[in-house]
């Protein structure tokens, strides 16, 4: 029997630690440092994750079989590396590989020199130069924080008022701090987007179904950009055509070039795709599980993932199975949320809820549970279409009385 370690503390953990639980090869599930939420499948370890040399000593004293990485920030400071050099197990790309998501720059740069299709692009950090640049584009036009901004350093541009506007507080107030020092400026691609999971190690990928996740606050897709306010499989619009291309044309060469350029891929590869004048595009990187997309996808996992993910690191191809029921996840978020969240409200009574819940930011104060993040939960259902399992998610929701939190009502239209 083996022992798994989670690395993080939000939903995405939560729902990593249930579908490893569920597995019969698997005794032991411990996540570091986990939420209140995770309790009934999981051990919580109360280790500060950037430090790393408690992690590897947990690791060794507990003998841990494997360590699956949950989120960025870890990833970025390298501790993957860490752990290699320690003989632990564990799935998650190195720092080196981590800059696919850690510096759009690199990533950009990564995409042009290797004719992985992606929007057109200009990187700046000098602030009266890309003041010029505006001057001379087309609009809408993005512009993104370089570095990370936990999914909100990405700002479309109506018109050159919004574009300035956005590049003075990204480069000069600082609002994704260091992140922002320099900045992508890109065409707007236009069209729909969808989220495309591969579980890799080096040119070996496991590819998981297409999901959809909503961005913005508000309904109607309207508010700034948050971590995801909502998820629904399967995407009406992906069909297996669309997944072959994005597969060949972005993922494989992606594996490929990394290895040629002697910066080899293992862990989630997280491609955000815009299906572009009928073209899957790369919209950006991630390389890590996402957050709320993994939540319905380990409900819809019916395979092991602890034996998908040995089987990929030990060089073999595994196999992996989905239910082919419809999955909805909508996010009960705090007043306030993304630029200003209130914290700290006590969460409405969850006794006689269906849903499944994920626990993304909360915590116990003198026993009361409490959101200690902008997400505080994400309500999942499953049913035989998308409007099924949307109405039973929003059915529970409508109980909920509470002044201090919100929700899109629209999650999978």
């Amino acid at each position: 029997m083996h022992k798994v370690c989670v690395i993080g503390s939000g939903g995405r953990e939560h729902a990593l630690s249930y579908r490893l639980s569920q597995s019969k090869i698997v005794d032991e599930v411990y996540c570091m440092p986990g939420n209140v939420g995770m309790k009934k499948h999981a051990k919580l370890v109360n280790i500060d994750i950037n430090d790393f040399d408690a992690v590897v000593k947990f690791c060794k004293d507990t003998s841990i079989s494997l360590v699956i990485v949950g989120p960025e920030v870890p990833l970025m400071k390298g501790i993957v590396d860490v752990l290699i050099a320690n003989d632990i197990k564990v799935f998650g790309p190195t720092k080196k590989a981590a800059q696919l998501e850690s510096s759009k720059a690199f990533a950009k740069d990564f995409m042009k020199r290797n004719k992985i299709q992606s929007a057109n692009y200009e990187l700046f950090d000098d602030y009266e130069k890309a003041l010029e640049y505006l001057e001379t584009q087309e609009y809408p036009l993005v512009i993104k924080a370089s570095g990370l901004a936990q999914g909100k350093g990405v700002l479309i541009c109506e018109d050159i008022s919004q574009a300035k506007t956005a590049l003075y507080e990204i480069m000069n107030d600082k609002i994704f701090g260091s992140s922002g020092d320099l900045v992508l400026i890109e065409e707007f691609m236009d069209g729909e987007e969808f989220s495309l999971f591969a579980l890799c190690h080096n040119e070996q990928y496991v590819i998981l179904p297409a999901v959809q996740d909503h961005k913005r606050a508000y309904d109607g897709d309207l508010g700034p950009n948050t971590g995801g306010m909502g998820v629904y499989m399967p995407v009406p619009f992906v069909n297996d055509a669309i997944i072959e291309t994005a597969v060949k044309d972005i993922v494989q060469p992606t594996l490929k070039y990394m290895i040629e350029e002697d910066n080899p891929f293992t862990g989630v590869l997280f491609v955000g795709i815009m299906m572009h004048h009928g073209v899957p595009k790369v919209i950006e990187y991630n390389t890590r599980f996402g957050d709320p997309e993994t939540e319905i996808l380990m409900l819809a996992m019916e395979s092991d993932l602890y034996s998908v993910i040995v089987d990929l690191l030990d060089d073999k191809k595994p196999s992996v199975k989905f239910s082919n029921d419809a999955f909805v996840g909508v996010v009960l978020a705090a007043k306030g949320y993304p630029n200003d969240p209130i914290t700290h409200k006590a969460i409405p009574n969850l006794d006689d809820i269906a849903s499944n819940i994920f626990h993304m930011g909360t915590t116990l104060d003198d026993d009361i549970l409490v959101n200690s993040g902008g997400r505080a939960l994400i309500f999942c259902n499953k049913g035989d279409t998308i409007s099924d399992a949307r109405d039973k998610a929003y059915k529970d929701l409508a109980r909920l009385d509470s002044e201090d939190f919100f929700f899109r009502k629209d999650i999978g239209h």
